[in-house]
Formats: C-alpha cells, sequence, structure tokens
C-alpha cells in the first residue's frame, strides 16, 4: 500500500474544500479517476489490491503475458484497458522484475494507447533485468527503498547471521556488543 503513496508523489493536485472539527479549509487530493493501475496479469494482482485501497477510484487495466519456453520472448495475451488512455496517468504493477521482458512487452503495448505519463513499480528487482528495462524503455524502474530491503534482514535470525559469519549488525550496531540470543530475529 506505502508504493501508492511514492508512486503518485508527483502527479498533480487537486483543491477540495472540507470541514474539519475545527475549521473549515482546503485540502488537497490526487483525482483518482485520471489514474490507471496496470496489472501484469496474475501476479501483479496482488500489488493491484494494495494500490487500490489507496486510491478506490483509480480506473483498472490488465495485460495478460507470459514466456514463451523456448524462446523466453514475451508473449502478450491479453489486454483490456479503460477508455480515453490519452488523459489518464498509468502505473504498470508487477512485483518482479527479473529478466526485463514481460515488463517492457507492458510498457510497449501502453504506450500504444497514449497515456499522459507512464510509470512502472515493482519490489523486488534484479540487475540485469533493471539494466535492460532501463536501455529499452529509456527510463529507470523505481529504486527500491532502505525500507523495503532492511523489512528483509528483520527476518533473519542470529542463527543465520553466525552461519554466514556475518555476525549481528542490524541497525549499525557492533557485531561484539548487544547481541540478541541466537534465534531471536533483528529488530
Amino acid at each position: 500500500m506505502l508504493l501508492a503513496y511514492e508512486v503518485t508523489r508527483d502527479f498533480p493536485l487537486s483543491p477540495l474544500p472540507i470541514e474539519t472539527p475545527l475549521e473549515k479549509m482546503t485540502a488537497y487530493v490526487l483525482n483518482g479517476k485520471k489514474i490507471v493501475f496496470v496489472s501484469i496479469l496474475r501476479a501483479g494482482n496482488g500489488i493491484l489490491d494494495g494500490m487500490l485501497r489507496i486510491l478506490p477510484s483509480a480506473r483498472v487495466g490488465h495485460i495478460g503475458i507470459y514466456r514463451d519456453p523456448k524462446s523466453l520472448v514475451a508473449v502478450e495475451y491479453y489486454c483490456k484497458m479503460p477508455p480515453d488512455m490519452e488523459s489518464r496517468n498509468a502505473i504498470i504493477v508487477d512485483p518482479m522484475l527479473v529478466t526485463g521482458h514481460s515488463a517492457i512487452a507492458a510498457v510497449d503495448r501502453l504506450n500504444e494507447t497514449k497515456p499522459r505519463s507512464t510509470k512502472f513499480v515493482c519490489l523486488v528487482r534484479r540487475r540485469t533485468g533493471s539494466r535492460r528495462f532501463t536501455k529499452i524503455t529509456r527510463t529507470s524502474p523505481p529504486t527500491p527503498r532502505r525500507s523495503m530491503t532492511s523489512s528483509t534482514k528483520k527476518a533473519t535470525s542470529c542463527r543465520d547471521s553466525a552461519a554466514r559469519g556475518t555476525g549481528c549488525t542490524e541497525r549499525g550496531r557492533d557485531p561484539r556488543s548487544e547481541r540478541p540470543r541466537c534465534g531471536e530475529p533483528h529488530r
């Protein structure tokens, strides 16, 4: 869900007069009906649910793509977009950017509908897929935030760190002091 805040950070806002318990004021809101979330089927639907919880008025599109096992080329089998894409900001959602073939095919297909802007959101990316995506689409995929990478570190325990010989160094702690007991997750 927090990715929705990050990806829409630079979208234009519209003023909306509201009444709070203390006084009347003007709040600024996103125009959700001009935003389209495009899910790369089926994996992107998990992220799509969280995005729609933040922007329930956003429109939804779907692109079905699979990788041909022999040629490893992305093959499109389904595409459904809302009407009037020229006036909409499109956000493609997919959990992983590994080889980049599916993401590149989705961006190319979406750009045929001529949206106002196109963004790609992923949770995990591989360097080779990111380079290919950047080279071909001439845009860079989102850089994973530190909070996303540190959340995976929190799942490791001291026992895992000791097995790798790295010690407990979460949050800048010296591995020789304040060690949690083995088996405890990092905090």
